[in-house]
Parts: C-alpha cells; sequence; structure tokens
C-alpha cells in the first residue's frame, strides 16, 4: 500500500525552490571569497625561467594590503605566528622543506592600500640544488588566514659543460675542490656560469655567474697558486673576459674581472 501522510490543518506555505536556494548559496559563497580575496593581494615573478645547479633562485614578490587593518609581520607575540612561505614541489610532488628555522619575511608593516615588493633568493631557504621542474606558490599566512598566488613553475638545470678543474685544497683537511665552467641560453644571449662542489663531504657552493659567452675560442680554467682560479671565455666578437677567482676553505669568490679587447676585430 502506499505511504500515509498525515492530513495538515491551515494554510500550506510553498516550498522554496530548490534551483533558487542553490543559486543564493552560491552568491554568497562566491562574494564571501571575492571578500577574502580582496583583503591582501600577492603575486610572484621569477627573473628566469631556468636556473643553473647552484646558481641564486632569484624572485620578486609584491605584497599589496586592501584590507582595513594593517598587515604586520613581526616578532612581536600578537603577530609571531603571521610569515610569508613558499610552498615548492618537485616533479615528483613532494614538498620541499625549509633550510632555516627563521623568517623568510622578519618584518613587514602595511597599512591599507600599501604595497611592498621584495627581492628573494628561494635557494637560500630550500634545496633547490637537484636538476628538474619546480612548482612555487608563494603563501602569506596572517592573523590565522591563508592568501595563496598563483604558482609559477621553473627549472633547475646542469648547464652545457664547456671545461673542468681540479683544486685541492689543504687547510683544515683535504678537500678536492670540483670546477666545472658551463654555459646556459637566456634570451637572446648564452651565458657562462662557474658550478663548483667539494669532495668528500659533496658541499654545493653557489654557482658564480661570469657574463655572456660567444663560442668561437674555446674558454679554459686555470690554477694559478693555492687559491687562485682564472677563467678565460670570449664575452664577444672582439673582446675576452678574465676572470680572477680566489677559492680557499671560505669558498670561491670573484675577486675581479678584466676584459681584453682584440685590436683586430674592434671597430676603430
Amino acid at each position: 500500500m502506499p505511504k500515509q501522510h498525515p492530513a495538515t490543518t491551515g494554510p500550506r506555505i510553498p516550498a522554496r525552490p530548490r534551483l533558487a536556494r542553490g543559486a543564493l548559496l552560491a552568491l554568497l559563497s562566491l562574494a564571501a571569497g571575492q571578500t577574502t580575496a580582496q583583503l591582501v593581494a600577492i603575486d610572484l615573478r621569477t627573473r628566469h625561467p631556468a636556473y643553473v645547479t647552484g646558481e641564486p633562485v632569484m624572485v620578486r614578490l609584491a605584497v599589496e594590503n586592501h584590507g582595513a587593518q594593517p598587515l604586520v609581520i613581526s616578532e612581536h607575540e600578537v603577530f609571531r605566528n603571521n610569515r610569508i612561505l613558499f610552498e615548492i614541489r618537485g616533479e615528483g610532488q613532494e614538498r620541499l622543506p625549509e633550510l632555516r628555522e627563521r623568517k623568510i619575511v622578519e618584518d613587514l608593516d602595511l597599512e591599507h592600500g600599501e604595497k611592498t615588493t621584495l627581492d628573494l633568493d628561494l635557494a637560500e631557504w630550500y634545496p633547490l640544488l637537484a636538476v628538474g621542474r619546480y612548482y612555487i606558490t608563494p603563501v602569506l599566512i596572517h592573523n590565522e588566514r591563508r592568501y595563496a598566488a598563483d604558482s609559477r613553475v621553473i627549472e633547475i638545470v646542469p648547464g652545457i659543460e664547456l671545461a673542468r678543474l681540479t683544486q685541492v685544497l689543504r687547510a683544515p683537511e683535504l678537500i678536492e675542490r670540483n670546477f666545472i665552467l658551463v654555459y646556459w641560453a637566456r634570451g637572446e644571449r648564452e651565458d657562462v656560469f662557474l658550478r663548483t662542489q667539494d669532495r668528500p663531504g659533496g658541499d654545493t657552493w653557489t654557482t658564480l655567474a661570469l657574463g655572456p659567452i660567444v663560442r668561437v675560442n674555446k674558454p679554459s680554467l686555470q690554477q694559478e697558486g693555492e687559491t687562485e682560479i682564472r677563467v678565460t671565455h670570449q664575452a664577444s666578437r672582439d673582446v675576452t673576459l678574465v676572470s680572477r677567482i680566489r677559492s680557499d676553505a671560505a669558498g670561491p669568490v670573484v675577486v675581479d674581472q678584466r676584459q681584453i679587447v682584440d685590436a683586430v676585430s674592434s671597430p676603430m
């Protein structure tokens, strides 16, 4: 038998149409999302689409406060949990750990309508040495709210090898330091880089950018004395660049660069 429904007394109130109720909830949800999104605007721009392994991974982060309250990051107990971080995932989608405990941005104070841009080296904060593709999402945690910008994609590349050299350091312990000179194309030109890694231990030092290269004459790596490396490469049709690098227990650093102009090919 069909199920019996009890009779109702009094006027019957028509039910609100399901479509209208659902549309109303969707509009309210959209409005709330827009209100939250408009409180803070953040945007990330990478300096290059690809970085040579060991090179500083420089990015620019823009932060703009659209909310009525100040946007503050500091060590004061009221703002201690506010911070900027980056969720970086490799091709395996595992999130990279942070290398340092302190905040990437330690002090920030933006009133309503104020904007700032921050130039950051992500390689100082995350292990971006392995060759591959990385997906970077900047995140702001402020007053227990999370704001995330669009993700950016970068490549970490080994570069294309030009020359290599091994230096032996004897202080305070025996270290075999391997230099690899590589180049990589950026825009309409090619640039040369010096990669450095120690063995044993596997310490990777900051990759040094040595400027543009024209691959006509083969570049060279030479050791001069116990703690000096000289890199010679052709920077343009008529200019050869000589880079003098100090390499000791504190790591490699460019001391100076000297241009040698070819008087024959150089215009008068």
